[in-house]
C-alpha cells in the first residue's frame, strides 16, 4: 500500500508543477522545499493531496515539515486513510 501511496504522491506532485525538479527524481527523504517547493505551492499541493486521496489534513499537521518529504506525506496519508472519519464523504 505504500507502494501505490507513494506513487500517487509523486504523481500529484508533478501534476501541481510545484517543484523545479522531476519529483520522480526524488527519494522519501528528499527535502521538497530544496526541490522548489514554495509556502503558496505548498498549500496548492496540500489540497491537490487531499483531493486525490479524498482526505481532510488536520489542524496538527498543518506545518511546513509536514509536507517536506515525500516520505513524510506518505506516512501522513497512510495515517489519514487507516482513520475512517479523516475522509471525506465527497
Amino acid at each position: 500500500m505504500h507502494d501505490e501511496i507513494t506513487q500517487a504522491i509523486v504523481r500529484t506532485i508533478a501534476a501541481s508543477h510545484t517543484l523545479s525538479r522531476d519529483p520522480a527524481s526524488l527519494g522519501d527523504h528528499d527535502d521538497l522545499y530544496a526541490a522548489g517547493l514554495k509556502s503558496l505551492a505548498a498549500v496548492q499541493l496540500m489540497l491537490a493531496l487531499e483531493a486525490e486521496f479524498r482526505i481532510e489534513f488536520p489542524d496538527s499537521v498543518l506545518h511546513r515539515s509536514a509536507f517536506s518529504t515525500i516520505g513524510r506525506i506518505r506516512d501522513t496519508v497512510a495515517g489519514l486513510l487507516d482513520q475512517p472519519e479523516a475522509m471525506h464523504a465527497g
